[in-house]
């Protein structure tokens, strides 16, 4: 049997991934990485940028530089914590707002195309095996991260 990593398969559909997200969502004047905080903002309007990040996975500056996209684009406000002004909670705005169901029917989409011809039982699977990988694969980051 010829050895074939598993991170091959994920880093070709992760490629695909992007390629499709962008062209759909360039009229949007956003791009695929700016999608999953976006969403995830959907959700849970008025949480702290780093609460957002835990929620994607994605370290500080990363998430940074995903916001100042969005704030730029008009799509999310960040508003002083009345509690703590340090911390800035982050909120759709009407223009951020007025792209949701298009996006999420953009996401519907990307859902349908990948699990065209999965079983409802192998659409759970899926979703199970790669939440475990990306919990795995991230827990080694931040020790990387942590060196």
């Amino acid at each position: 049997m010829v050895y074939e990593s598993l991170g091959k398969y994920i880093f070709i559909t992760s490629k695909h991934l992007h390629y499709y997200l962008n062209k759909k969502v360039d009229k949007l004047n956003i791009t695929s990485h700016q999608v999953a905080p976006l969403v995830e903002l959907y959700d849970n309007e008025g949480i702290s940028q780093n609460e957002l990040g835990e929620l994607c996975k994605l370290d500080k500056a990363e998430v940074t530089k995903r916001l100042d996209a969005l704030i730029e684009a008009g799509y999310i406000t960040k508003k002083s914590c009345k509690e703590d002004a340090r911390v800035k909670r982050l909120y759709i705005t009407k223009k951020g707002q007025s792209i949701r169901d298009e996006l999420r029917s953009i996401l519907d989409k990307v859902t349908e195309i990948l699990a065209q011809d999965f079983s409802r039982e192998e659409n759970i699977i899926v979703r199970q095996l790669f939440d475990r990988m990306s919990n795995n694969l991230y827990q080694e980051v931040l020790k990387l991260k942590d060196k």
